[in-house]
């Protein structure tokens, strides 16, 4: 089965960056290593989850371009998820993030007008919550987890842990309904950070799921409401989750 892990982009950030007209979308580049498997750009506005923006559901890390899409609007106040599943069924050791390609990441570059001040909105579940599931399935490990370097003893504790489908299932949970750091700004031409905005968030509360229409039935009505003008200026932020996981499947 496939590991799905959720980036965040959220309302705080889009409130503070975006103008009251929003941004619009024209393109995106969906990206992930070798066992990505499936990526997904989702928009959530107010609680209701509108058409994905962008999606390749049978990624292929060798074949990847930008996607030219039906220009969608942003707006202050929406929210973003990327939403990447992985596959790592043909590995015996675990995955994890990084640059590496046998390591693996999960990016939106979005292609967009009018400029805004930020260039990267980044999001990862913290740490702590994890106790909870090493808790239960592996509590003689719980002090040295809690004291283990990101890539050094977690390394080999995931690697020997016997995993199960359920303990799959509740890892990936805590991954998607768990607490995230959000940071979003923007990066100066010396490297450095500036318009910093930095928060522990729950993921937005979706009371509207999208539901994918009946292709077949489905009637071409012309295009997206919230569809925009010609390709003017455009600037890329890139959506981050950095997968800091071991995967197994």
């Amino acid at each position: 089965d496939p590991f799905t892990v959720f980036g965040y982009c959220p309302a705080g950030c889009t409130n503070r960056f975006f103008p009251a007209s929003g941004i619009t979308i024209f393109a995106n580049f969906l990206h992930s290593h070798t066992v990505g498997s499936a990526l997904i750009l989702r928009q959530v506005r107010n609680g209701v989850e509108l058409p994905p923006i962008d999606q390749n559901l049978y990624y292929d890390f060798n074949y990847q371009l930008a996607n030219h899409i039906t220009p969608r609007v942003v707006r202050p106040g929406d929210d973003l998820i990327v939403e990447c599943l992985y596959n790592s069924s043909g590995r015996s050791v675990g995955t994890f993030g990084g640059e590496s390609t046998i390591e693996e990441m999960c990016f939106s570059f979005i292609y967009y007008y009018p400029e805004v001040p930020i260039t990267y909105c980044l999001s990862h579940p913290i740490t702590n919550q994890f106790e909870g599931w090493v808790q239960q399935y592996a509590p003689e490990a719980l002090s040295q987890f809690r004291t283990i370097e990101m890539l050094g003893d977690a390394r080999d504790f995931l690697d020997n842990f016997q995993w199960t489908d359920q303990a799959n299932r509740d890892l990936e949970s805590v991954n998607i309904n768990g607490i995230h750091e959000i940071t979003c700004g923007s990066v100066t031409n010396g490297g450095g950070f500036e318009n910093f905005y930095v928060r522990n968030l729950r993921p937005p509360r979706i009371t509207l799921p999208y539901q994918q229409p009946d292709v077949c039935a489905a009637r071409n009505t012309g295009g997206d409401e919230d569809g925009g003008a010609a390709q003017l200026a455009y600037s890329i932020v890139a959506i981050t989750c950095l997968v800091m996981l071991a995967m197994f499947f």
